[in-house]
Parts: C-alpha cells; structure tokens; sequence
C-alpha cells in the first residue's frame, strides 16, 4: 500500500487539476487574510487571538469543504476513467490496498493542506505578539478541534461518494451539490422562520462553531477590550466528537465494500 501512495503522491504534484484547486483555495485564503488585517487595523485593539476571529466562519468553512471535495474526488476518483485501479489489481495489489491507499492519502492531503492554509498564518501572528486577552486560547482550540472532526466526516463522505459514482467529475458535481445546499437552505430556514436549526447538518455546524460573533465588552488593566465568547455546550463537543468518528468510520467501511464488490474493469 505504501507503494501506491507514494506513486499517487507524485503523480498529484504533476497534476493540473490539483495545481487549479490549490490557486482557488490558496487565493480565498488570501484574500481573507488580507481582508483580517484589514479588520484588525479598523478594530484596533483586536489582536493576537482575536485575529483568529476576523476571518469569518463562512470563509473558513469553503475552505475546509473545497479542500475537501476537491482533492477526494481527484485522488479516489480520477483512476476510474482511465482504468488505473483496474491495471493495479492485474499487477497483484489487492483492493483492500488500492482504496485505503487512496482513503488515506486523500486525507493526508485534506488534512495538510487545511492546517498549513487556515492554522499556520495564525500561528506565526501569535507566536509573534502573544495570545492577548481577546478570547480564551481553550475555547478557541475545543472549537477548532470539532471543526477539524467535521473536516474528517466530510472527507470520509466525500471518498465514499466518489466509490460510489466512480467518476471524478460526477463526485464533484453532487458533492458541491450535497455541500450547498443544505447549508444555504439552513440559513434561510433560520433567517425567514421562527424554527432555528443549528447543529443537524455537518456543513452548517462546522460553520456554527467556527463563528465567533459573539463577544462582549471588558475591562482589563485600566481599558476596555473585545472579549468573545467561546464556550461550548459539552453535550454538543461529546455528540460531536463520537458522531464525526463513527460517521467517517462508517462512510469508509461503506466505500470499501461497494468498491470490493464492484466492477472495475
């Protein structure tokens, strides 16, 4: 399995598509930053760990789901058409090798690539001017701890999609579908109605506990400061937490055994 990991691995840093996804994404991501120091100037005293806050939960999100939907789909999907996994499984590698090497490097690559966009950045502005009072440091990583579970739901049901459709294109088409719209349908729910839905969809959750809306006004060492409020119903991080590892363990074992008894030739 290592073997084809690491030949799917090379092939990746030498594919236009993955080149394409990689300049969106790295250009939303700009663009945000961009936009947060923007915000940080105008606030003035928000900084350090309320920069975390400026970027936004939806900017955050797209992020995390493009990254998601893009590579899984590629990785798990694009071998399909031209019949790669069945000349893999004729060279001696079984199936269990040929879809968990796939599974995992698409994770790998979801994985990387959303710590080294969304976390790092961050991480050089606090290391450079500290943490400040802005917001709890444990609230703020309980929050992205369950946004990087529903990151690891998402792209489980992603490589399940692609096994299923066993075409690239055709998974991208009804991931972004099945991304969208449930959130965007959500989100007018709670805006035109008096029924609230909150944490149901795994889309519109990770865009709930990413957002950091809410704060109030401090008062510490003679000023006043931005304070925002990061706590987390325990119920909700223990629901979370189980429900986003046995859905991705789910989604995984289902792929894996549609594409054991599938037809690849």
């Amino acid at each position: 399995m290592y073997n084809l990991i690491k030949a799917q691995n090379y092939q990746l840093w030498r594919d236009n598509y993955i080149i394409y996804v990689l300049i969106g994404v790295v250009g939303m991501t700009v663009l945000n930053l961009v936009a947060s120091i923007r915000s940080i100037v105008d606030l003035g005293e928000l900084v350090n760990g309320g920069f975390f806050t400026s970027m936004g939960a939806t900017a955050y999100s797209l992020i995390y789901m493009a990254l998601a939907l893009g590579f899984s789909a590629r990785i798990c999907g694009w071998d399909f058409n031209d019949k790669t996994l069945n000349y893999e499984i004729l060279a001696g590698h079984t199936r269990n090798e040929v879809f968990w090497s796939r599974a995992v490097l698409s994770l790998i690559w979801v994985f990387a690539f959303a710590v080294a966009l969304t976390v790092l950045p961050y991480c050089g502005v606090v290391i450079a001017g500290g943490w400040g009072m802005n917001m709890s440091f444990g609230g703020a990583l309980v929050r992205f701890g369950l946004a990087f579970l529903m990151l690891l739901r998402i792209t489980c049901f992603f490589i399940f999609l692609t096994f299923v459709v066993k075409n690239c294109f055709v998974s991208l088409f009804l991931g972004y579908i099945l991304m969208m719209m449930p959130m965007v349908a959500v989100m007018m729910i709670n805006e035109f109605t008096k029924i609230e839905i909150t944490y149901q969809l795994t889309s519109y959750a990770m865009m709930s506990v990413l957002d950091f809306s809410n704060y109030q006004l401090g008062y510490v060492d003679g000023g006043d400061i931005v304070q925002f409020i990061t706590d987390t119903d325990p119920e909700f991080v223990i629901g979370t937490v189980v429900m986003s590892l046995v859905l991705s363990a789910v989604y995984l074992l289902l792929g894996y055994t549609i594409f054991r008894k599938s037809d690849v030739h």
